[in-house]
Order: structure tokens, then sequence, then C-alpha cells
């Protein structure tokens, strides 16, 4: 890991504590100060939230699984993670703007014009200033956003797959890996020993929009290949619930 000189002006006050943290959590005050520091980013976890709203997906959001909507099952289970502002990219979301009007939260709608999923994303950039999590939204998992984001912290890449097992494989596109990092994706093979699929949950940094182009971007087939191929896409291994309610 390559590390740089830096020069700070700090209160004295702050200096006697992080001394008092040599032995204990480091062996020098250097290290002290960036293991601080690695704490703090862990804490900030993503405010904001993408999920992907298609026209088929809609219905789907708005269907009921074991009591309530879909939809408030993916709402309160990143809320856990402490996001507070939820976008939803798709075409008409009348819908979903109507469900939610009733209710509290932070909301946004963004019409993909036809945009793809990249591009609806790029879409919506001036609203993704900082890390998110892009969900898609027929989906159904139990995932710890926040576990999610702690291990996308500790890889250092522009984004983080959250990824499965099925049982089905030759029906998804199947995540290949090297380590935790995903090294390429190979579309529905009709006969494979790896069972990993991504689960349609991410982190992703600010800096993945860079990647995307104008017009018609697909986020499976233009933007996670150009991640893998600059080695900047991880994969984190989950084996709660997740059900593909699209299929």
């Amino acid at each position: 890991m390559t590390k740089k000189r830096i020069s700070l002006t700090l209160d004295e006050n702050i200096l006697k504590k992080a001394d008092r943290l040599i032995g204990r959590l480091a062996d020098n005050r250097s290290v002290v100060f960036e293991k601080l520091l690695e704490r703090s980013f862990l804490s900030l976890t993503p405010k904001t939230a993408i999920i992907l709203s298609g026209l088929n997906t809609q219905d789907v959001l708005l269907s009921d699984y074991k009591g309530k909507k879909v939809i408030e099952h993916h709402l309160s289970n990143l809320e856990l993670a402490g996001v507070n502002k939820f976008v939803f990219v798709g075409g008409e979301l009348e819908n979903i703007r109507a469900y939610l009007k009733g209710g509290q939260g932070n909301y946004f709608y963004i019409d993909d014009d036809e945009a793809g999923t990249a591009g609806a994303l790029k879409q919506a950039s001036h609203l993704l200033q900082d890390k998110f999590f892009l969900v898609y939204g027929d989906t159904m998992t139990n995932i710890d956003y926040s576990d999610l984001y702690r291990f996308h912290t500790e890889q250092k890449t522009m984004a983080t797959v959250a990824l499965t097992t099925v049982n089905e494989p030759h029906k998804y596109g199947i995540a290949e890996i090297k380590g935790t990092k995903v090294i390429g994706f190979k579309e529905k093979p009709a006969k494979t020993k790896n069972y990993l699929v991504s689960s349609g949950s991410f982190v992703m940094e600010p800096e993945v929009l860079e990647l995307i182009g104008t017009g018609k971007i697909s986020l499976e087939k233009n933007v996670l290949p150009k991640l893998t191929s600059i080695n900047q896409l991880s994969g984190y291994l989950f084996s709660g619930t997740w059900i593909d309610l699209g299929k």
C-alpha cells in the first residue's frame, strides 16, 4: 500500500488523546491516526440509495410479500443502515409516487428516458455526490447493508457487489472471482461449477458515474465489465435470503 507524508496542524489535546492510544491501537502516532480515520470513514455509511424501478419492476415493488409491500421491505432494510434519501429510477413512476405520497421520507424520482440501467444512473448524478447503495427493486433480500459497506471500505475499490448462490446458475450471469475481486461475468452458462451470482445490491463510489457514457448504457453489459477490467469491483459473499422476484 502506497503511503504519503503530509503535514497537519492539530489541537494539542487531540494529540495527547491520540498518544494515549499508542501501544493499544497501534505502535506509533501515525498509525494511530490512520486507524482512527479508518474507523471514522467506516461510520459514515451511505445516506443515499438508488432503487432501480423499471416498468416491470414497479409491479413487483408494489406487490405483497410476507404481509407488506416489497417496496417497504427495501426501505426498512436500507433505513437500518442509516439511509435517509431514496432515489427511484425508472419510467412512469406515478404509481410509486402515489404510494409514497403519504409516507414520511426523502424521496426523489428520476425518469430513465429509456437510457438503460446505467444511463438512468447518470441522470441521477446530481443526487449522488457521495458514495451510495444501489438496489435492484425486483429482488428481495435480508442483506446487512452496514456490513456490506464495512466490507467495501476494506477493499478500497470503486464498487462492491453482493454475491449469493443459486441452484440454477444457468438462468443468471455468473460472477467469476479471484480473492475478493470480481474479474468477470459469464452470461447464463450451460454448464458451470460456479454458483455465484449478483444479488442486485451494490455499494458505489461517485467515481463510477465517470465510467458511464452517453446514450443507452447498461450497467450489466457496459459498466460492470469496465470495473472488472480495471480491478475495481469487489465481491461480498453473503448467505442470507435472496429471491429474484422478477423471475
